[in-house]
């Protein structure tokens, strides 16, 4: 694949006093799910009727665990501050093939982003963004896409610094 395997779970925390991205390991699947259910607060209170309440972190630790395994498309990295994990993203690269209306052309597809709310602005986000960015290139993507709710201001001010533009509208409209 062309993102880095995760990482042993046996590999040394060094402590840092600036942000940085590695990858996943086993051992980081406790804030994994912290993190994930802060995401999921956040869009349930939006999105009530799409998205679950916040609180099980067990369900959520399952759910990102049964994502990622090594060797598996979906990649995951995540931000330490001081030794600790203050953020996480996942990504996976994506062939498309040509077909009538496209060109075949592989791209990196960013599935999730999070970045503990305190210390957003202090370059945690753009740390797991490089470290998703720099091996996807070496490997050819051309390209990386991702899907921002609207409502992420914060979020959506990080990809445009980071060179990302609006490029299409998922609308919804509900019924009934």
């Amino acid at each position: 694949l062309w993102l880095p395997a995760p990482a042993p779970a046996s590999a040394s925390r060094t402590p840092r006093a600036a942000s940085s991205g590695r990858p996943a390991r086993s051992a980081d699947f406790a804030a994994i799910a912290r993190l994930g259910d802060a995401v999921n607060a956040l869009h349930h209170e939006r999105f009530p009727f799409i998205f679950t309440p916040a609180g099980d972190l067990a369900a959520h630790a399952a759910f990102w665990r049964a994502r990622w395994r090594e060797g598996a498309a979906e990649q995951f990295w995540v931000a330490e501050r001081d030794g600790g994990v203050v953020g996480f993203a996942s990504a996976q690269v994506v062939d498309e093939t040509p077909n009538a209306l496209g060109r075949s052309h592989r791209f990196v597809r960013v599935g999730a982003v999070r970045v503990d709310a305190p210390l957003r602005g202090r370059g945690s986000g753009t740390a797991l963004m490089q470290a998703i960015h720099a091996p996807a290139a070496q490997e050819g993507a051309r390209e990386v896409r991702l899907t921002v709710w609207d409502f992420t201001r914060g979020a959506i001010a990080l990809y445009e610094r980071l060179g990302s533009a609006l490029r299409s509208r998922y609308m919804a409209r509900p019924l009934g």
